[in-house]
């Protein structure tokens, strides 16, 4: 039985033990079954498309967490999975269906770009919604009842900025993909960077869906007195592309990047040519003992490891259980608990979130020898 064959399974068994439970007490005479005993969850994630490793991850590590929850609890989690490709169109019949039609209004979107249409119905509905990647900046420190599971882009640029100005790197170009996630990044980099002394020379943008080489914007870059390039083209067949591109025209610089480098399809792909790069990530290697059993768990489920998705999406369905605790089924209690600072158990610490972004540091990591590894200096 394969991975989605799996959650498919885990879903239906759900959806049955209710209509049971519920024939059971109405042919006994007995009252009626209380919703409230079941946490409904929507997840949205891309199982399709470009980033469908991401988002599989993410289900993987929310299956993995509601599977536990039940085995261990008298409530139980339901997870409702839909696929929105982490498109912004496929998104607004996705908000349709989990909010809509199923009716419920604790809703967790993958990607911050397909947000947007799930937020506009929970705005209105009094629901409560994370996102797992960054948000839309003009909806930051806006929308009470979102919530993002990653620390903020800002401090991940400044983590980057800090590196770079204090190694000499004091002059770069970016090549950014012209989307929401690029244009992110690119826009939380100028500032950080500019703001501590650094001097970016030139920017390229591509259309990642559509870019097949990048040896023009190589071959600008290899112009310029650029000491390092930026890269916040999230791909892995695109950074691979780019990496060999480089080595064509021969620009020989070094690459800088964020956190979803952290791709294995990177290192199959790249080879040798991944070797070196530095990248930020929420953290270097959790070490403590709820991650190591949530870590053979997963493992033994999915026989690969966990990554930061696979830890996002577990952590989040058990933060939903917690919540559940404090505030039974209403989710502006659960906004008014995250937003007072309460924190909540995790796999490597405490939960909390303060102007609605994940509490929280970036760490630089780098490729090296095959493997993706903490940076050491």
């Amino acid at each position: 039985m394969n991975k989605k064959e799996r959650r498919d399974y885990f879903i239906f068994g759900i959806i049955i033990v209710v209509a049971v439970v519920a024939l059971i007490l109405i042919f006994s005479g007995g009252e009626k079954v209380d919703n409230k005993e079941v946490i409904k969850i929507g997840i949205a994630a891309p199982l399709t498309g470009g980033v469908a490793y991401q988002g599989e991850r993410f289900i993987d590590g929310a299956t993995l967490a509601a599977q536990e929850y039940n085995a261990n609890n008298n409530k139980k989690i339901s997870l409702t999975i839909e696929d929105d490709q982490c498109s912004a169109s496929k998104a607004i019949s996705v908000s349709n269906k989990i909010i809509d039609l199923d009716g419920i209004d604790k809703v967790v979107s993958y990607c911050g770009a397909s947000s947007t249409p799930y937020a506009d119905k929970l705005r209105n509905e009094g629901g409560i919604m994370f996102v797992s990647s960054v948000r839309l900046s003009i909806a930051e420190e806006k929308d009470p009842f979102l919530f993002n599971l990653l620390p903020p882009p800002k401090d991940e640029m400044d983590t980057l900025s800090k590196y770079l100005i204090s190694h000499n790197f004091t002059k770069v170009s970016v090549i950014y993909q012209q989307d929401f996630f690029g244009q992110t990044y690119l826009d939380k980099f100028r500032n950080s960077y500019e703001g501590q002394g650094g001097d970016i020379i030139l920017v390229e943008g591509t259309d990642s869906n559509t870019a097949v080489d990048f040896r023009t914007s190589l071959t600008k870059i290899k112009s310029t007195k650029s000491q390092a390039i930026i890269n916040f083209v999230a791909h892995p067949g695109n950074y691979d592309l780019i990496l060999k591109n480089s080595e064509e025209v021969g620009v020989g610089l070094p690459f800088f990047s964020e956190w979803i480098t952290e791709h294995p399809s990177l290192i199959d792909l790249a080879g040798e040519r991944a070797e070196g790069i530095i990248y930020t990530h929420p953290f270097k290697k959790l070490n403590t003992s709820k991650f190591n059993q949530f870590y053979q768990e997963y493992v033994s489920e999915y026989n690969e490891e966990p990554n930061i998705d696979s830890v996002n999406g577990y952590e989040v369905v058990m933060l939903f259980g917690q919540l559940y605790e404090d505030c039974g089924d209403n989710s502006r209690c659960m906004e008014q608990k995250l937003n007072s600072g309460k924190s909540y158990e995790g796999l490597g610490g405490d939960i909390s979130f303060k102007k609605y972004m994940k509490e929280g540091d970036y760490y630089l990591k780098t490729i090296s020898g095959g493997k993706f590894v903490a940076l050491e200096e």
